[in-house]
């Protein structure tokens, strides 16, 4: 079973990043999605992720295998969705999420997704919101195997005007004092969002470093 670590990403990970962003570009546009297809993310964000402190690598055996930004702060664009948060409190927000095909470890995307639960709580937040793409299957596949719901979409505006996305937004809220099945899901307009039980105290084989 691969051991999978999690550290905020440093100067020098930058190349190996980019690669693995540019594997994730190829992939969606291979499997036909339109996301990451009008030149974001480039190796400017890449850049500022870094000296913001957002930019986070996931490891097996001392090689970067996936990345994930990892960002504290307020998206404008969640405060006007077409649909409803299961929380309005403070949040933990997930971009850029994307693992290496050189070579593909299965399970990097759940892993890094219960990574960022225990990071959030770790820093006493206890909401997590995430979108992707409506024609992003693999994320889609991770938030459904999660237990993710569809809470509400928003329409993201591309460089060019003609370019409009339907983007799935999930809203992830843990309650660390309860433990146990996932609740019932429950679909809301055409998008994902996450309500489930805390998973504090299920074994996972993840590592989160500072």
């Amino acid at each position: 079973m691969n051991k999978f670590q999690i550290r905020k990403a440093e100067q020098a990970d930058k190349g190996r990043i980019w690669e693995i962003i540019q594997q994730a570009i190829a992939l969606r546009k291979e499997q036909g999605s339109r996301q990451w297809q009008d030149g974001y993310p480039n190796e400017d964000v890449v850049q500022s992720d870094i000296d913001k402190g957002y930019g986070h690598v996931v490891e097996v055996d001392d090689k970067i295998i996936g990345y994930v930004a990892i960002i504290f702060d307020i998206e404008p664009a969640y405060n006007d969705i077409d649909g409803k948060w299961l929380s309005d409190g403070e949040y933990v927000g997930i971009h850029r999420l994307a693992s290496a095909q050189d070579p593909h470890v299965k399970g990097v995307g759940t892993a890094i997704m219960q990574g960022v639960e225990e990071i959030a709580v770790n820093n006493g937040i206890y909401s997590i919101k995430v979108d992707t793409n409506f024609d992003n299957g693999g994320m889609l596949h991770v938030f459904d195997k999660l237990g993710i719901n569809i809470v509400g979409k928003y329409i993201f505006e591309a460089l060019p005007v003609a370019l409009l996305k339907t983007i799935k937004i999930s809203d992830y809220s843990t309650r660390i004092e309860r433990t146990g099945v996932k609740m019932r899901l429950v679909l809301l307009l055409t998008l994902m969002t996450i309500n489930k039980k805390s998973l504090l105290h299920r074994k996972r084989d993840f590592c989160c470093l500072k």
